[in-house]
């Protein structure tokens, strides 16, 4: 990734929390129904990996509600490291954080769940993420996601960004700081259409794959690795389907 991405979350670290909310539509909501949903998947103790954990604030919500959890989270920006490591110390070795780029591979283990918010759309190659987030979950394990997109339509995407700009006016950001939120999405987001990540979640091995909440733009995915008894099923040529971890 990018110095000169790292260093803007560097720089907006302190603030990030009460900022995304101007910016990013529905970001509570999305929250909340990630919560609900991980939380209607039990296993047990559950091991959970995070990509791109900002200050913790997602991880500190799912460890409250989830006392026997195992949480392990990745973040690029040092700043960022370092407010989640404060937010999160009480939670000791339940929480553990590493420096990583999302573009660099995942950490080694096996994990029940994988959630990122408004992160992968700085990972240059999504197929292969999505691919190597199907190889570490456990069978029956859910990848949720929420993230910008694009419209495929070109149209639409000018009135998709005609309505973030109203958004984020309503929402009382700051005029001055809206152009440089619409430069930094035009020359730094690799972000794509959601039926482009919906067809490469698929491909990948999910089944659902399915998008749960969206306003434009913004949109939260649920993506499930099937139970290995309907791997086993699914396999063409009756041979046990071994893929990825389980």
């Amino acid at each position: 990734m990018r110095s000169e991405i790292r260093d803007t979350f560097d720089r907006l670290a302190i603030e990030y929390d009460e900022l995304k909310v101007r910016i990013i539509p529905g970001y509570r909501q999305v929250q909340d129904l990630a919560l609900r949903y991980a939380s209607g998947n039990p296993t047990g103790r559950q091991r959970v990996l995070e990509l791109g954990c900002g200050t913790g604030e997602w991880a500190s919500a799912f460890l409250r509600a989830h006392p026997e959890a195992d949480y392990l989270a990745i973040e690029f920006s040092q700043n960022m490291r370092d407010l989640a490591s404060t937010q999160l110390a009480g939670y000791g070795t339940r929480f553990r954080l590493l420096d990583r780029d999302l573009n660099a591979s995942l950490p080694e283990g096996s994990f029940d769940l994988v959630v990122s918010f408004f992160a992968i759309h700085h990972v240059e190659n999504k197929q292969r993420l999505f691919h190597d987030v199907f190889g570490c979950l456990t069978s029956g394990g859910l990848f949720l996601y929420a993230d910008i997109t694009v419209a495929a339509d070109a149209a639409l995407e000018r009135s998709f960004l005609d309505g973030w700009v109203t958004f984020m006016r309503q929402a009382g950001l700051e005029e001055e700081r809206i152009p440089y939120v619409l430069a930094d999405h035009r020359e730094h987001d690799m972000a794509e259409s959601a039926s482009a990540q919906l067809s490469s979640l698929r491909a990948a091995g999910f089944a659902p794959a399915e998008v749960t909440w969206s306003w434009e733009k913004f949109a939260l995915f649920y993506a499930a690795k099937p139970k290995l008894a309907a791997q086993q099923a699914a396999a063409p040529d009756g041979r046990t389907n071994v893929s990825g971890r389980g």
